[in-house]
């Protein structure tokens, strides 16, 4: 069976603040990515991976189990993405924020990309689906 793929990547972001007076305040969809032939992909709000999930796996879904396939089993799925997600907002000092963070995916199944988190990191994380080379 052919479906719609949602065509997101969710990474774990923990962001601790440990001003003692200051908070920080982030978007996710500052966030964004490079891959290694320089093409952009912007991050996502939650509520905007909930949409993308939804308007295809969700179709697949339905196909699969039929019947059981109603609103709750789409809501349900849409709470879990919103319960492990990482929502823009502010930290406090002293505490944390953690949770998975959206972008759009590449459509090439390995690549190498440069993850820039808006304001919070001056220098991109590398993140790759690449086997690293051996070295001989």
């Amino acid at each position: 069976m052919k479906h719609k793929t949602a065509r997101m990547i969710g990474i774990f972001l923990k962001i601790e603040n440990l001003s003692k007076d200051s908070r920080i305040s982030f978007k996710t969809s500052d966030f964004s990515m490079i891959d290694d032939k320089g093409e952009g992909y912007s991050g996502l709000e939650t509520d905007q991976a909930i949409k993308r999930f939804q308007d295809t796996h969700a179709i697949a879904l339905a196909v699969l189990t039929g019947p059981f396939a109603d609103k709750a089993v789409q809501q349900k799925m849409g709470e879990e993405i919103r319960r492990m997600s990482l929502d823009s907002g502010d930290v406090m000092p002293g505490s944390f924020k953690q949770g998975i963070i959206f972008f759009e995916a590449p459509k090439k199944q390995h690549y190498t990309l440069k993850i820039k988190l808006g304001d919070l990191w001056p220098e991109p994380f590398v993140f790759s689906t690449e086997k690293p080379k051996s070295k001989k």
